[in-house]
């Protein structure tokens, strides 16, 4: 498991998690991503400890699996929190910074890998076009309302948050089906 916080587009404070958890025979990996709003949250180590641990629970019940190991940032918070778990949980390994040494490697995808890349391009079209377009973005939501029964807000990503990288892909392809049909009324529309 690894965490961070961040600011979305609009500027709201989130912390996300993402999660690799085996399948029961130990055979396939899912990724399981969620992001917490804590804007005007009191975000301190006993904070992060709390959400990380129902994180953790979560995992357990709905998956059945144990998480062995948990990384994040090293400011403050993020830093007691690993501390206090470590003293709660000490069955789980608790290390600072990887989640920088993912946002480089991440970098390093989005320059060098030539399939990465032009998805990233893609995405980029997507969400500038919706964030551009309010019109667009009305009827995307409204497909989406009919399709999902909710809004999939389109987020633009950072190079330098994994997580945002990861949930700007992710959103769009939650909403391929209402984008699909956005584009098909969007004759304006223009890669």
């Amino acid at each position: 498991m690894t965490f961070d916080g961040y600011k979305n587009v609009s500027r709201d404070k989130v912390l996300g998690f993402l999660v690799t958890v085996r399948n029961e025979n130990g055979t396939e990996n899912f990724t399981l991503g969620s992001a917490i709003d804590i804007t005007g949250t009191n975000y301190d180590g006993e904070y992060v400890m709390r959400e990380t641990l129902q994180k953790l629970t979560e995992v357990k019940k709905d998956y059945k699996a144990d998480v062995r190991f948990v990384t994040c940032d090293s400011d403050g918070a993020h830093r007691k929190a690993r501390r206090l778990l470590s003293q709660k949980l000490p069955h789980i390994i608790f290390l600072p910074c990887s989640a920088h040494q993912i946002n480089l490697v991440i970098q390093d995808v989005a320059k060098f890998v030539p399939r990465f890349k032009e998805t990233l391009r893609q995405n980029d079209c997507i969400t500038t076009w919706f964030r551009k377009s309010s019109l667009s973005q009305g009827k995307l939501e409204a497909v989406q309302l009919e399709y999902y029964s909710k809004v999939i807000s389109m987020t633009s990503w950072t190079p330098t948050r994994w997580y945002s990288v990861y949930l700007s892909v992710q959103r769009v392809l939650d909403s391929k089906s209402a984008l699909q049909v956005t584009f098909r009324y969007t004759s304006s529309f223009k890669r």
